[in-house]
């Protein structure tokens, strides 16, 4: 089962680097913040709030957790991931990050409603709808949202240094 896993999660992040045109737009935005007087955000919800972006290393510009006491300004770029397309919360962001004009990059497992990606600037689906491991009962089991969503925030990191780089 082990060997089954390791295999469909590189095929998933295989697909995902497939999408390199929309991880530089990506990248390109979060540019925006790091040119100015801006900060990266980024904000996981769902089943990716256990992604922990209090600290990611190596990482210049930093990329910070967005809070919920955080003041944004003009000059920032926020990333928000999630996996629940039922989450107020997330919806609720999107909403007035748009009303306040605020550029946004959403990273969603699978697809979301039109409320949440037709105001984004840049959105990447992971095409993820279920567990990898099929089991004998029908279900599904090894959902990495996590592994994902750090694996993209790097992926856009990476793009972001060799950007930054090429200014200087």
């Amino acid at each position: 089962m082990l060997k089954m896993y390791t295999t469909q999660l590189a095929g998933l992040l295989q697909r995902v680097s497939k999408q390199e045109e929309t991880l530089e737009e990506g990248a390109r935005l979060l540019a925006q913040a790091a040119a100015g007087e801006g900060t990266m955000y980024v904000k996981p919800f769902g089943n990716m709030s256990s992604l922990s972006v209090d600290h990611l290393p190596g990482q210049h510009p930093a990329i910070v957790p967005l809070r919920d006491d955080t003041q944004l300004s003009a000059t920032d770029r926020i990333v928000l991931l999630t996996d629940d397309h039922n989450d107020p919360t997330f919806y609720t962001l999107c909403q007035t990050l748009a009303t306040d004009f605020l550029p946004y990059f959403v990273v969603s497992i699978g697809e979301l409603s039109n409320i949440a990606t037709e105001k984004a600037s840049v959105h990447l689906t992971v095409p993820m709808q279920k567990g990898l491991i099929p089991k004998e009962d029908g279900s599904r089991v090894g959902y990495p949202v996590e592994i994902v969503g750090r694996f993209v925030i790097e992926a856009v990191s990476l793009l972001l240094e060799e950007l930054l780089e090429d200014i200087e």
